[in-house]
């Protein structure tokens, strides 16, 4: 991790975020990011975090998106995602944004969605962090920020020497 992310982090409120999303990965000719993992490592972050002893939930997911808003039907939550900043880096893909919960009635009845459809196995590290296992092939860390970013940055810090 950098100093351009920690330092954004760090001043969460004044760049107006609170959820950083960490995609790991690797960059195809320095200029597409993709997401999809090689199986080997795949699997050998997914045992690392097995052993553990995690908290670990597995469900399936299916997310309607339509701009900035997200509908997930079964759990009738809508979300919004505004202030969107993609930052790269060698390995992985750091994406802030704020993140705003909306009533269920209030997702835009447009006909034109993008659907994702995801399986997920999620390990909760503390209040804060999550790793999702999307898909068998995604690698996903997910980060409130709030008054523990420092703690949450010590946290990441320490993860990424596992993981890298």
């Amino acid at each position: 991790m950098n100093k351009q992310i920690e330092n954004t982090l760090l001043k969460f409120k004044e760049n107006n975020i609170n959820n950083l999303d960490i995609f790991l990965g690797n960059y195809l000719n320095n200029s597409v990011f993709t997401k999809k993992l090689d199986e080997i490592y795949y699997n050998s972050i997914l045992d690392m975090c097995i052993n553990k002893n995690y908290t670990h939930t597995k469900y399936n997911l299916k997310i309607y998106n339509y701009g900035i808003n997200y509908l997930d039907y079964l759990s009738k939550k809508n979300w919004k995602k505004t202030n969107i900043k993609h930052i790269n880096n060698i390995n992985n893909l750091f994406i802030t944004y704020f993140n705003t919960e909306d009533r269920y009635y209030n997702f835009p009845c447009k006909k034109n969605y993008n659907v994702l459809e995801q399986s997920i196995h999620k390990f909760k590290i503390n209040e804060e962090i999550s790793i999702l296992f999307i898909n068998n092939n995604q690698i996903k860390i997910n980060t409130k920020l709030n008054h523990n970013v420092d703690l949450s940055l010590n946290t990441l810090k320490e993860l990424f020497k596992i993981i890298n």
